[in-house]
This record gives structure tokens, C-alpha cells and sequence, in this order.
């Protein structure tokens, strides 16, 4: 437990580092008497000699071996700089532990060196300001402040003269080690990639076989991504937008004997077989020109744990993704709390992560009943049923065109209706001839 502090007879309680601890290093030299005595295997100019700058007479213990320095764990040159500031330097044979302590009113313990990769790699610190832990790590380390090791100019020039051999070999052995980490990345890149390939086509032919199984439009309208150029005397723009083939309409399909007519210029899901992606398309009569990846329903909320958030939906258009859907949840001020990557097809929703983002304040206990929610089978039947109603967007042209979604001008797609969850989405897929 904390000790309490000399002035104030408090407890105080220790600090956590999650990153680099060098500023709270420099106030700590800074504040401290003569004599910190600091740990740091390795020592490199930037950040030693900023940290040590602002004291005077500390005690430096780190590894003084030719290795350390040939590989550039250590400078040499940091360590003369050092010296020539005033501070004592010393040899601690097998160190490995990273040590700040000043036995009056700080100590630090944690995995950072005194090096410039200490203050970006993740790194892990705990400080204690006060008397009585600060002198117990003090006593812990004098047996092994014992065997140290003054480090002399004399052994400074002696170790300069040695390792120039050394570094040439230490370059030469990175560079086959850089070479062989980058093959090694290659071949996991492949491998990651073909069993993200087989589970993607497996969860492809689950979606064809269910959408098979789906009571569905007698109607397949063959379509074509066409583009049209639109002049208005001084420029031209161009619209890709899918077009049926003559005397079919998008806005009227027969399902189950009942004539099922889309509402005009109102946005349906639409899901293509061939790789799952999802979107919401503007259906006129004769085109479809728009298409979103998502929307945000911010009228159709949720009340977990007294808690009320709405759903933001967006289809993922990427074949290196596992998922085809990402799910936010909002709260009612805007906020993303959460994102929840899934596999979606029509009758089907799996959730595959959960990810809560920084504007998360949920107390662990909400989390969880969030978590379980989720992962549960009402949250699958929710989310299906917002997706699949169709609704008008308030700008009615937002969107990508239609070849962003179904493929550049001139693909032909064919289209059909399947009815879930009593609305109709239409589901594209390219002729086997094509």
C-alpha cells in the first residue's frame, strides 16, 4: 500500500505510466539532493542527457559491454557528454532493471530505458512520491550497487578503439535480419490472407444458400452500368447509373402471386452475392444512380440499462475485411460508443468484434450488459429489421454512383427481390457469362 507522505502524513498513492515516464523523470532529478541514483541498461543522447541535464551528480549505473554499443543500444558519446556534466558512471554487470530513486522522495520502476525508443515503444511504469517506498527500493538495490563498476575516461577510449569491427558486423547481421523479418511478414501476410479468403467464400456460399431458400421475385431484370454525359454548354459531367433492360422496370417485381411495387425514389437494401457487399440504392423506375454505404437512424433508439442509444449502420465495401456491416451505437448527444464489425445477408446477422471507443464512459458493469446484448439474439433481429425498411435520405441525390457499388460502365448485373422481414431487398449478381 502507499506510505504516507513525510510533510503531509497523507497516503500517497503511486502513478501509472502507459507511455513514457521521461517528463516526470526530469521534475524528479530536477527537485532531487545530489546523488539520484538511476538504472537504464541502455542510454541513448536525446533523452539521457535531457533528463539528466537539469541534476547534478548522479549516479548512472548501466551495461558497459561491447555488444551494447556495436548494435547502438547504447552511445558512446552519450556516455562521455554525461561524464563531462558531472555525473557518475558505472558498470553494473547483468543489469536489466530500469530504476530511478532519490531514497528521499522518489522512486520509479518500470521497463523504459533512457533511450528515444523508450518514449514510443509501449512501455510500463509505476513512480511513488513520497519517503518510505522510495527508501525501501533504495535498500533493495544496494547489494547490487556492490558489484558496480566505475566507468573511467580510460575505459571510455579502450571501448571506442574495440568496437568499430564490432559495429560492421552487428550492421551486416541487421541488415540479414531486416531482410529475413520482412520474408517472415510476407509469408504470415499470405497465409492471413488465404484463410481470410476461405472464410470469406465459405460465408459466400452460406449467403447464396440462404438467399436461395428466400421467397423471392419471379422477376430477374438483367441490367448494365451505363454512363451519360451531361452538358451544360460550357462543361460535362458524367453519371454512371444502372439501367434495365427494355420494358423492365426496378419498381415493380411479383412475389408469391402479389404484386410488389417499390416506392419511387425511396432507398432499399441491396446485397450483391458475388462478395456480400451491402448499400442502400435509390430506386427510380428505370435507374439506379445513388448508392450509400450507411445511415444513421437517430429517430429509432434503444434503452439498454437506462441507457438510450440509436443505430448508425455502414456497409463495409472491402474484400480484406471478414466483415461486411459495421454498427454503431450512439448516444443521444451524437457520440460513438461502440463498433461492431458483422456479417450480414439477409435472415442472418453474426457479430464478429465489439470495439468500445475512447467516448465510452460506461462503467464495466454496463459494458457487460451492453456486451450481452449485443452478442444476443434480439439485438440480430433489431438490427435486420432497421436495415431491410426502406426510407427517403433528406438529400435525395447522396450517395456513391451506381458504378462504385456494382462495378464499371458496361457490367451487367442481375437483380431480383427477396422479401425479409416483410420489406423487399434486392439482391444483384453477375451472369455466369460475364
Amino acid at each position: 500500500m502507499p506510505a504516507k507522505g513525510k510533510q503531509s502524513g497523507q497516503l500517497l498513492a503511486p502513478k501509472f505510466f502507459a507511455k513514457s515516464i521521461a517528463h516526470t523523470w526530469r521534475s524528479a532529478v530536477s527537485r532531487a539532493s545530489p546523488g539520484m541514483v538511476v538504472l537504464s541498461p541502455y542510454l541513448t543522447s536525446a533523452i539521457a542527457e535531457s533528463v539528466l541535464a537539469v541534476g547534478t551528480g548522479c549516479e548512472v549505473h548501466t551495461l558497459f559491454e561491447v555488444d551494447q554499443f556495436a548494435s547502438g543500444a547504447s552511445s558512446i558519446k552519450t556516455l562521455k557528454r554525461l561524464a563531462a556534466n558531472g555525473h557518475r558512471l558505472y558498470h553494473l554487470p547483468g543489469l536489466h532493471a530500469k530504476v530511478f530513486v532519490d531514497p528521499a522522495s522518489f522512486a520509479s520502476i518500470g521497463s523504459q530505458n533512457l533511450t528515444m525508443a523508450g518514449t514510443k515503444r509501449k512501455e510500463f511504469s509505476v513512480a511513488y512520491f513520497d519517503s518510505a517506498l522510495p527508501q525501501h527500493v533504495w535498500d533493495l538495490i544496494q547489494p547490487w550497487l556492490s558489484e558496480r563498476i566505475l566507468i573511467t575516461s580510460e575505459m571510455i577510449a579502450d571501448m571506442e578503439a574495440c568496437i568499430n569491427p564490432a559495429m560492421t558486423a552487428f550492421k551486416v547481421a541487421r541488415a540479414a535480419g531486416v531482410k529475413a523479418q520482412k520474408e517472415y511478414d510476407l509469408r504470415v501476410r499470405r497465409r492471413e490472407e488465404e484463410e481470410r479468403r476461405r472464410r470469406r467464400e465459405g460465408k459466400l456460399r452460406a449467403l447464396r444458400d440462404a438467399l436461395g431458400q428466400k421467397v423471392k421475385s419471379k422477376e430477374t431484370t438483367l441490367a448494365t452500368v451505363r454512363e451519360r454525359e451531361n452538358w451544360d454548354g460550357i462543361f460535362s459531367t458524367y453519371t454512371r447509373t444502372l439501367k434495365p433492360e427494355p420494358g423492365r422496370s426496378f419498381t415493380d417485381w411479383t412475389i408469391n402471386g402479389n404484386i410488389e411495387r417499390l416506392s419511387r425514389l425511396q432507398r432499399y437494401l441491396c446485397i450483391l452475392e458475388e462478395d456480400g457487399r451491402i448499400g442502400w440504392v435509390r430506386v427510380a423506375d428505370y435507374r439506379i444512380t445513388f448508392v450509400n454505404t450507411g445511415l444513421h437512424l437517430s429517430g429509432e433508439n434503444i434503452a439498454i440499462d437506462g441507457e438510450s442509444y440509436s443505430f448508425g449502420f455502414e456497409g463495409v465495401w472491402t474484400e480484406v475485411s471478414d466483415s461486411n456491416l459495421l454498427i454503431q451505437l450512439h448516444t443521444d448527444d451524437g457520440l460513438i460508443v461502440c463498433k461492431i464489425s458483422a456479417w450480414f445477408y439477409p435472415g442472418s446477422l453474426t457479430v464478429l468484434n465489439l470495439e468500445w471507443t475512447k467516448n465510452c464512459r460506461a462503467t464495466l458493469q454496463h459494458k457487460a450488459k451492453l456486451h450481452d446484448w449485443i452478442y444476443g439474439e434480439l439485438f440480430a433481429r433489431r438490427v435486420m429489421r432497421l436495415m431491410t425498411e426502406p426510407f427517403t435520405y433528406k438529400k435525395g441525390l447522396a450517395g456513391y454512383q451506381a458504378d462504385q457499388f456494382f462495378g464499371p460502365v458496361g457490367t451487367k448485373v442481375m437483380l431480383r427481390v427477396v422479401a425479409e422481414h416483410k420489406w423487399p431487398v434486392l439482391v444483384g449478381s453477375r451472369p455466369k457469362d460475364q
